[in-house]
């Protein structure tokens, strides 16, 4: 597939909605390395339809900002810290598929939605914890909010104080959450991994 087709992203973009999810899998050996280690926790639904994923952001839009309305946004943690990228940009230099993942209607009221808002922009500026992504490959970890990483922020955003101490998400069981509907596809281009091709891979294959 050429890059440069959306097809699929602009025929769903109308129905993105603040605080929905976005789940990435990227082609590169970070990204292999931890589908591979994480492919046992996806939920049935997911390995029944080929869903394998190595990378967690969330959906952002601004509908009340004049110029902002029709921007579509991510919020990440990411090599860089917990940051703001205009979705548009990340996928402009990724290689791999991106899975979208509506809230539930009665999960994603507006109440719920202004929340998780709130609190995904809490985040904003934390550094990236590469010691407990490592750790939690290899055993368990528990939500904190001193350091962050893709899976732990999803999580802490959608559940805030409730999900402190406990045991930490990665990208393939976001999904055993249960507040989402089925996902959509919305972008795919599986170019394989060339070694040495992505020595600077865009934001959503830095990992977890």
């Amino acid at each position: 597939m050429d890059k440069s087709d959306m097809s699929l992203y602009y025929a769903n973009r109308p129905n993105f909605r603040f605080g929905d999810y976005l789940a990435w899998s990227g082609v590169t050996m970070i990204d292999d390395a931890i589908k591979l280690k994480t492919e046992s926790d996806r939920p049935q639904y997911e390995k029944d339809h080929g869903i394998n994923v190595s990378h967690s952001s969330l959906l952002i839009r601004f509908p009340l900002y004049q110029g902002l309305e029709d921007r579509m946004w991510t919020t990440e943690a990411v090599g860089d810290g917990t940051v703001l990228h205009l979705l548009s940009n990340d996928l402009s230099g990724f290689n791999g598929q991106l899975w979208w993942y509506p809230l539930k209607d009665d999960i994603g009221t507006d109440a719920f939605r202004r929340s998780v808002g709130t609190l995904a922009f809490e985040y904003i500026g934390l550094p990236y914890d590469y010691t407990g992504l490592f750790e939690e490959l290899i055993t368990n970890v528990t939500v904190q909010t001193k350091k962050l990483f893709c899976s732990m922020y999803v999580q802490l955003v959608y559940f805030g104080q409730k999900a402190i101490g406990q045991k930490a998400l990665v990208p393939n069981n976001v999904p055993t959450l249960g507040i989402f509907k089925e996902p959509v596809l919305i972008f795919n281009n599986p170019m394989p991994y060339v070694p040495g091709a992505d020595i600077v891979s865009p934001p959503p294959n830095t990992g977890s």
